[in-house]
Formats: C-alpha cells, sequence, structure tokens
C-alpha cells in the first residue's frame, strides 16, 4: 500500500492500489487489467511500459521487458509499443544492417561507392556487388547496376569497383579511345606512322597530329614529336610523312647543315674553291691540293693544267694554280716522309697514267715493283692512292713494307 504525505507534520493515511508483473491499473479505475500486446510491467506497477522501438510484442500480459523481441538484423522500427514482427520494416535496397533491434533508419548502412544492390533487408555489405569492369559508382548507397557509370572514351578500367571517373585509366600517349566503357587497354588504338600525340587519356583520333614538313615518323603510336629529316635532307611534301625516305636528298654540289629543313632553298651551294660529290651533304669539302674550282654549286674539281699546282686546299679558280718551282729558298732544305698505300701502278688507267707522267721532279722508275712511271705527282694528300708531293723537292728514298706500301721521303735537289 501507499502513503501520501499532506504536510509536513501531518500525515493522511490513504491505501492506492498496486498491480502485480504483465498488468496495470484500467484508466479512471483501481480495477487491475492484464497489459495489451506491445506492453509490459513489472510487479507491483500501476502502469504497463510500451516495448522500446525495434522492439516488438504479441503477447497481453507480458511481466518482463525481455518479452518484446528484438527486429532482425537487416530491419527496423522506430515504434513504441509495436505489437507485430511487420512493424520492423527491412532496410531498403541500397543500404543493409548488421544491427539487432535497429531503431533508426540511420541503422541501415549506404552500400560504398562503387557498389550497389536491389535487395531489401540485407544483414551485411556483401550484398552489396561490384560496379562492372568499364564503369564506377560514384554515390553511396546504389540500387541498380546502371548506377555505375560506363568509363568515359580515352579511358578504360580492367577491374571491378570503381568509385571514381579517376579510378578509369587513361590512353597513353601515342593512342585514342572512342569506346564508352572499355574494361581494357586493347580499346587504345595507336596514332598510325606519320602521327603522334603526347595527350593521355585522348577520346578521338584528330588528337593525332601531322608530323609537320621537315620531319617523319616511321612508328606507330608515337607520343614525341616527330624525327627531323637528317642533315643534307628536306621535305616540303604532304603532311604526315611515315618514313624517313620522304626527306629528300640535296642534290650535288649543294649542302644542308640543318636538321628538319623544309624546303629545296635549304640546300645551299658549295662556296668556290669547294664541291659536293654525294647527294645529301651536311658539308662541302675543299677541293685538294692541285685541284681548284671556279663556281659555286660544284660536285667536281678540275685538276690543275701541266706544269701547274696549287698548294693549299681549296683553291678557287684556275688563276689560283701557279707554275712547278722551287720554293725553298737558298740553304734552307725540307724533309718530308709521306705513306702510299697499296699503290699497283699496274692496275691504274690511262688518265692515272697520265697523271703520273706529267709528274714534277721526282723519278720512280724503281719504286714500286719494277712498274715504271716516269713521274710521282701530288694528287691527293697524306696516305692517298697518289700521295702529296712538296713542289721544288725530289725523291731521296723509297722504303718498301710488307703490307704493300711505301714510305716516300723527299728532299731539297
Amino acid at each position: 500500500m501507499l502513503r501520501a504525505v499532506l504536510a509536513p507534520g501531518l500525515a493522511l493515511s490513504h491505501s492506492w492500489p498496486s498491480c502485480p508483473a504483465g498488468s496495470g491499473l484500467m484508466p479512471g479505475t483501481s480495477t487491475c487489467a492484464p497489459c495489451p500486446a506491445g506492453t509490459w510491467s513489472p510487479p507491483s506497477s500501476v502502469n504497463c511500459s510500451k516495448c522500446k522501438p525495434g522492439r516488438w510484442s504479441a503477447q497481453e500480459g507480458a511481466g518482463e521487458e525481455d518479452v518484446c523481441e528484438p527486429c532482425a538484423r537487416g530491419k527496423w522500427s522506430s515504434q513504441y509499443g509495436a505489437v507485430l514482427e511487420a512493424a520492423c520494416q527491412d532496410c531498403p535496397h541500397g543500404r543493409w544492417s548488421g544491427v539487432l533491434a535497429a531503431s533508426s533508419f540511420s541503422d541501415c548502412q549506404l552500400c560504398p561507392a562503387g557498389r550497389w544492390s536491389h535487395t531489401w533487408g540485407s544483414t551485411n555489405s556483401s550484398v552489396c556487388a561490384l560496379c562492372p569492369a568499364g564503369t564506377y559508382g560514384p554515390h553511396r548507397g546504389q540500387f541498380q547496376q546502371n548506377a555505375c557509370h560506363g568509363c568515359p572514351a580515352g579511358r578504360w578500367r580492367s577491374e571491378p569497383g570503381g568509385s571514381s571517373v579517376e579510378n578509369c585509366s587513361r590512353c597513353p600517349a601515342g593512342t585514342w579511345s572512342n569506346v564508352f566503357g572499355a574494361s581494357d587497354i586493347g580499346s587504345c588504338t595507336s596514332c598510325p606512322a606519320g602521327r603522334w600525340s603526347d595527350t593521355e587519356g585522348a577520346d578521338s583520333h584528330t588528337f593525332c597530329r601531322y608530323c609537320v614538313q621537315g620531319r617523319y615518323s616511321d612508328q606507330e603510336g608515337a607520343s614525341a614529336p616527330c624525327t627531323s629529316c637528317p642533315l643534307g635532307r628536306w621535305w616540303d611534301g604532304p603532311l604526315g610523312a611515315n618514313s624517313s625516305n620522304a626527306c629528300k636528298f640535296c642534290s650535288l654540289g649543294r649542302f644542308q647543315p640543318a636538321h628538319a629543313q623544309v624546303g629545296i632553298s635549304s640546300c645551299l651551294p658549295c662556296a668556290v674553291g669547294n664541291y659536293s660529290d654525294e647527294l645529301g651533304a651536311s658539308a662541302c669539302r675543299y677541293c685538294s691540293p692541285g685541284y681548284f674550282s671556279s663556281s659555286v654549286g660544284s660536285s667536281t674539281c678540275q685538276l690543275c693544267e701541266a706544269g701547274t699546282w696549287s698548294r693549299q686546299p681549296g683553291t678557287v679558280g684556275k688563276a689560283m694554280c701557279v707554275a712547278c718551282g722551287d720554293d725553298c729558298s737558298a740553304g734552307a732544305s725540307v724533309s718530308i716522309s709521306w705513306r702510299v698505300v697499296n699503290l699497283d701502278c699496274a692496275a691504274l688507267d690511262q688518265k692515272q697514267r697520265e697523271d703520273l707522267s706529267a709528274a714534277y721532279a721526282a723519278d720512280l722508275a724503281s719504286t714500286f715493283g719494277g712498274v715504271s712511271p716516269r713521274y710521282f705527282r701530288n694528287l691527293d694528300g697524306d696516305e692517298a692512292e697518289v700521295s702529296l708531293m712538296p713542289s721544288g723537292q725530289v725523291l731521296r728514298s723509297s722504303d718498301h713494307h710488307q703490307d704493300h706500301s711505301s714510305e716516300v721521303h723527299w728532299a731539297d735537289p
């Protein structure tokens, strides 16, 4: 029985009823009645308590809280005093919950980005399927596969579960792709020979730039600027040259000292006293001593006339060929050795024999294996087939070697 205290020092005894476990006073009465479903009460209780959110009970007259059943994992309920299990709602698709007796919708966890689920009432994250290869899912809580976006053109992804467009790899420089949702690098097409691209993730063949004039590329998938036409060559034809063969040679008598030249005008004529006897020369050569050139753009040098010679290379005209004579001053002497390699006089043609017979001041009658040209001439310089002889000098001696070469020594007469 309960006792109510009315005022200090004054007490009025009054009896209040209490109810046994599982019952409570009916409203407006002192009569105890069984607790309805969804509620419960302990012994000596006046009121029945409702089952908390996340629980339910269909039992009447429950005398303890444990009679309130928890909502199963994958479900939730925010209702007090729920009397049916149906009050526990499934976590919707795109979500899951491993919590027993979940009391809030927030207990249903979102599937992470890169995953999705169309299943209701899921109890763990494994139900969240991965976005397939070639796609990515940027948002959480997705409930259908079409929420996974295809990798854009110029990109690809071979693994499932991408959560960002940055998870899609870019096609490497030198390639491009217009495929949407590509799942492997094979979708990236190489730029053809004659074109190149330094752009990663190119989504069109227009990113493959043509080689400009003066350059070429002979490889597919080039990611660096095209190769320059080499020295002595040029190209001014259509864009996109795909072979070094496109680079044209400068003609004889001309040279070209720079890379990546565009027009034939880049081929410069050899200066007077110089010549070029090869296509695609990068530099002209001096006319050898004893030869001259009197015009620009020469491909050969002319021989000084008989009885004349030139000491310096690069003689610029016939007038520079001077008469042969003794250039040594009185009392001076010179000793110069020249190596003549594999000179076989028997193999000389008529022109070469005539050149030898017109030589100055040195009788080689016994020098080369019994072959007896009358004279030896200064033609091409040190170690040439016919070697240089200083003006005004005579043969002093010669030494023969087993390699068929000879040391020829000259001195003042």
